[in-house]
């Protein structure tokens, strides 16, 4: 683009003397003329090649940050409109969040795989972070809080890969990425965000033993068991494991300020408690799980149906379990403190 309005420029219009068509050469004109002294004085002050290089290339336009530019205001529009699936931002989402590698803890690991020493451990760290606050630095960060409160709490593909985003840039709870977001938020006052995340909370699906038993009947008789494959328990089962891992992230590693702001948002007309909503949905799982327990209580055995049903509902509760504990971990160490 900045190659094609200079072009355009040269060739149009220093001939045109209108001037609304003068004005691109405006825009492009100081923004050449102080490139072009600043990298003169970068050629002079430089000592060394490689300085200079790297000099010139950070007076360069950044092309991530001018597309996450973009997408961040095809955000903000969406708000106050409705959001559309765009394929170009899903795409983008997914590369950014790969670029950010994870490295998953694995508790059923036996020791058989050799454990990696201290300096590997500490390199991949720093090289995770460093991902992590290029994509944060860029705007990425308000991306993700952007697109959350667009969604206004509707479960699609777009509000799915945000929080893949989202868990990516956050990952090992990283400060400056908490502080951008948290920065953004507060400067915006935007309730958005939280008033979607406790939607999708509210919206998050339980264990329902009647539609279990439906479903089960259904198989044995052979019939409307396509018909019923979307009433199946804890469908959302993936979804709803990363949207509280997501809001774990935000305030990992006993960020007292960000826990504060979930409970409340200080200066908005609005204020959404993300704390009662996990406790809510927390409460709303376990009286399903009883249900399935007091259900399977009279037989000899749980068939296979009842096993997956049980551990899909362990795997959600044992993740809304860290993310509770992670809201309320400084609370805990403070008022233990305190006491002593």
């Amino acid at each position: 683009m900045n190659m094609f309005l200079r072009a355009y420029r040269e060739l149009w219009l220093e001939a045109e003397e209108d001037t609304c068509a003068r004005l691109i050469e405006h825009l492009c004109e100081k923004q050449q003329e102080v490139s072009d002294q600043e990298v003169t004085t970068i050629k002079e002050e430089s000592e060394t090649e490689t300085e200079n290089l790297t000099l010139i290339m950070t007076l360069k336009p950044d092309p991530l940050k001018q597309l996450l530019q973009c997408l961040n205001r095809a955000a903000t529009i969406a708000q106050v409109f409705s959001i559309t699936e765009d394929v170009v931002y899903l795409s983008y989402a997914t590369i950014m969040s790969k670029s950010c590698v994870i490295a998953e803890d694995d508790d059923d690991d036996n020791g058989a795989e050799e454990v990696k020493s201290f300096q590997e451990q500490e390199t991949e760290k720093q090289k995770l972070l460093y991902e992590q606050n290029r994509l944060a630095n860029r705007g990425a960060a308000e991306t993700v809080l952007l697109y959350i409160s667009a969604s206004k709490g509707e479960n699609n593909e777009m509000l799915q890969g945000t929080l893949q985003l989202g868990i990516s840039l956050l990952h090992g709870g990283n400060r400056q990425v908490q502080k951008r977001m948290l920065d953004y938020l507060k400067e915006t006052k935007d309730v958005g965000c939280f008033t979607s995340l406790a939607t999708l909370m509210t919206n998050c699906s339980v264990l329902d033993l009647d539609t279990f038993e439906r479903c089960i009947k259904a198989e044995v008789l052979g019939v409307g068991a396509e018909g019923m494959a979307g009433e199946k328990n804890l469908h959302d089962a993936d979804f709803t494991i990363s949207l509280f891992r997501f809001c774990q992230l935000l305030c990992e590693g006993h960020n007292l300020e960000f826990q504060n702001y979930l409970c409340s948002q200080t200066g908005s007309n609005t204020n959404v408690n993300i704390i009662i909503c996990t406790v809510d949905y927390l409460l709303s799982l376990q009286e399903s799980v009883m249900n399935f327990y007091w259900h399977y209580s009279g037989k000899e055995t749980v068939d296979a149906h009842g096993k997956e049903k049980f551990c899909r509902a362990i795997n959600v509760a044992k993740q809304v379990f860290n993310t509770l504990t992670e809201y309320i971990q400084y609370f805990m160490l403070h008022f233990y403190l305190t006491k002593l």
